[in-house]
């Protein structure tokens, strides 16, 4: 295929002209320039062709401001997404190349074209509807699983690259989309088909927080079906199989408070019958901090507080006997009694001291506390759907049965609509709130409890777009210290995450952000984790991120404070990269974590000597329009500030120019201590430099 020819049909004065052609005739000029095929319907198509002319005509629709051109393109689009499904797109990338580094540079342009089509503005093609698209694109993920990760040429790369498409697409809020056409898979065929067997592992590509919302928005739709206990376990072990995943699943799952009570049920089991020690400890650990925390019993939601409840009594029910008495979480709830009793509101209280009871009953039966409890219908309710008997013995359910109708589904022959229980009534859990939320996803999805806080950026926006502009939205307030900490947590994560294109387009902003955010809630860990924020984006885009730096470290409008925290960041990335390739403890674990996450999404990070060499470069580049420092700073401040850039130097170490580059701070300096004092670190380093030390 000629890429100019193809260039020139996206004009948009050409596009202009191909509107009066005949319909016939212009899909016959586009079908054969976008399609790469002609009247040879032989033809051995080209991937690079096919690609490029996938991700040309995605570029043309979205820059285009003619609403004749974007519906012209669109419905090319839409037509071309017809002829190539996400299976023959996987087997044309692989097609002409055994080198797997060129297929998965193909696909990532595949995936960055496959994942974004839903934000395209303004389209009319109703193949291309988010809601509709999004159900379709599920469809094919699952068929292109079903034919190709079990054909003979299968390969742990094929499995990889649909598991990070799903991935994008969670990325990008259409979770309920891609999970609701999994579930109506394995609701219409035989579960014990090899199709399905190896299906869990896709979660093995995807990043945390993609692992997370695909579990979450999956036992939502399992929800619906209001299956039994043992089906619904079939279902979970399907998706996920029963690896450690789980765990951290469970605890953050209960923090966010998203889901039903009887499938917390289902997920807790999974984790104390099928996980290890570690798995276990860490669920039991993230449950004992959240009881007996301060602010939880004294501003805790009272229906949160019950849901905790019904979850530690599943956890002591499921869990051995002999990891409860060694469990040191457990003791972490017997000793939170004393603060419910000082400090708890009466409904608090009452939770608080029967928990004490059951877990006192399930650990020491002979000697079990009894406490004078005061009656209450809130707690009447909450043991009227429990089989406290139950609790230490292999009985199972915890929860009271009842009989409901199945949820109709696909297949009314399937075996999973047969007449089931639910494990718990709906009622008593059921947050009405809830129901009043939008998470703008999947019109063709079955109706279920919303979520909130579930990212997507169909909507237009005002500067940057989607779930990134809610963060930093939220960096900026003043009003609304949960949230800053929530956003500033999970930023840096977010950041690598976020597909390349959206980042790029607002790479300014993100970094005007982090510069300029302030500690106004006095919040803990606050400058480690805007240094991970940071850090992130130096990953992403070193030197944009670098040059960025460098401007902020000599403008005035910056403090000292903030120029400081620049070369503190930098000083992080570089020992981020050293902590990834000698796995040492200098930097803190939430940072590794970062760089951890990076190296498993993208296959690699920046060499450490080429982020040292980039951020160095943007530095001195600015050094030499920057003679006369004495009007930049004070000369307290610029000794300080000297200081801090010789320590990066130091860390650094690239060449010897960069030394004689520092040369020009001893100008800066007028009383001779001072300037003494500066040399001798100066020597250090070129004498370390010039011996061969990296």
């Amino acid at each position: 295929m000629n890429k100019r020819l193809l260039s020139i049909l996206l004009k948009s004065s050409v596009v202009q002209w191909a509107l009066c052609l005949t319909t016939a005739e212009r899909e016959s000029l586009y079908d054969t320039c976008f399609f790469c095929r002609g009247e040879q319907s032989d033809r051995i198509v080209n991937s690079d062709d096919l690609v490029h002319s996938m991700e040309a005509l995605f570029q043309a629709i979205r820059c285009s401001s003619s609403p004749a051109v974007r519906r012209l393109l669109s419905a090319t689009l839409a037509h071309f997404l017809k002829v190539y499904s996400v299976t023959s797109l996987l087997i044309h990338v692989q097609s002409d190349t055994t080198i797997t580094n060129t297929a998965t540079v193909r696909w990532l342009q595949v995936r960055r074209v496959l994942s974004t089509i839903p934000e395209l503005p303004d389209i009319n093609d109703s193949q291309l509807d988010s809601s509709r698209y999004c159900t379709r694109i599920g469809n094919q993920l699952i068929e292109a699983f079903e034919s190709l990760c079990l054909s003979d040429s299968a390969s742990d790369w094929t499995t990889e690259s649909i598991a990070t498409l799903v991935g994008d697409l969670i990325n990008r809020g259409h979770a309920d989309a891609i999970t609701h056409a999994f579930a109506r898979a394995l609701m219409s065929s035989n579960r014990n088909m090899l199709a399905y067997k190896n299906l869990y592992k896709l979660c093995e590509y995807m990043s945390r927080n993609q692992q997370n919302t695909y579990l979450l928005h999956f036992l939502e739709h399992v929800q619906q079906l209001n299956l039994d206990f043992d089906t619904s376990l079939i279902f979970l072990q399907t998706i996920c199989g029963t690896g450690a995943s789980l765990g951290r699943f469970a605890c953050w799952v209960v923090q966010q408070q998203k889901l039903a009570m009887e499938m917390m049920d289902i997920v807790l089991w999974s984790v104390f019958c099928n996980s290890g020690k570690t798995e276990i400890g860490l669920v039991l650990s993230a449950l004992s901090m959240i009881w007996s925390s301060r602010d939880f019993i004294v501003n805790g939601d009272y229906e949160f507080q019950k849901n905790m409840f019904i979850t530690l009594v599943l956890a002591c029910h499921y869990c051995r006997a002999d990891m409860i008495h060694e469990s040191e979480p457990i003791k972490i709830i017997f000793h939170a009694v004393s603060t419910y009793l000082e400090l708890a509101n009466s409904k608090t209280r009452t939770l608080g001291l029967r928990l004490a009871e059951i877990l006192s009953t399930r650990l020491y039966p002979e000697i079990a506390l009894h406490l004078d409890i005061p009656p209450s219908d809130d707690l009447k309710a909450l043991e009227s759907c429990i089989h406290l008997e139950n609790l230490g013995q292999a009985a199972r359910p915890v929860f009271q049965i009842n009989e409901t109708e199945p949820a109709p589904f696909d297949n009314p022959d399937s075996t999973a609509s047969i007449p089931v229980v639910s494990l718990l009534t709906r009622s008593l859990f059921d947050d009405d709130s809830s129901d009043s939320e939008d998470d703008n996803q999947g019109d063709e999805a079955p109706e279920s409890k919303q979520l909130d806080q579930v990212p997507t950026i169909k909507e237009n926006r005002q500067g940057t777009k989607g779930f990134l502009a809610d963060y930093l939205a939220a960096l900026k307030s003043k009003d609304d210290p949960d949230r800053f900490e929530e956003c500033l947590l999970a930023l840096a994560k977010m950041l690598i995450t976020i597909s390349t294109l959206e980042l790029e387009e607002n790479h300014e902003t993100v970094c005007s952000v982090l510069v300029s955010i302030e500690d106004r809630f006095d919040t803990d860990g606050f400058d480690v984790y805007r240094v991970n924020a940071w850090t992130a984006m130096s990953l992403r885009f070193p030197k944009k991120t670098a040059e960025f730096a460098a401007r902020v470290l000599f403008d005035k409008q910056y403090t000292m404070f903030t120029k400081f925290w620049i070369l503190q960041s930098w000083n992080t990335l570089i020992l981020g990269g050293h902590t990834l390739m000698r796995d040492t403890g200098a930097i803190p674990s939430s940072t590794a974590v970062i760089f951890q996450l990076a190296l498993k999404l993208y296959g690699d990070v920046t060499p450490t000597y080429l982020l040292s060499q980039t951020c160095m470069s943007a530095l001195f580049a600015h050094l030499q329009f920057q003679r006369n420092w004495q009007q930049l700073f004070t000369r307290d401040e610029y000794y300080m500030f000297a200081c801090e850039v010789l320590k990066t130097c130091r860390l650094l170490m690239l060449s010897t120019e960069l030394f004689e580059e520092l040369g020009y701070f001893l100008n800066a300096f007028e009383r001779e201590e001072r300037r003494l004092m500066f040399i001798k670190p100066i020597s250090d380093l070129t004498r370390i430099y010039e011996a061969g030390a990296v």
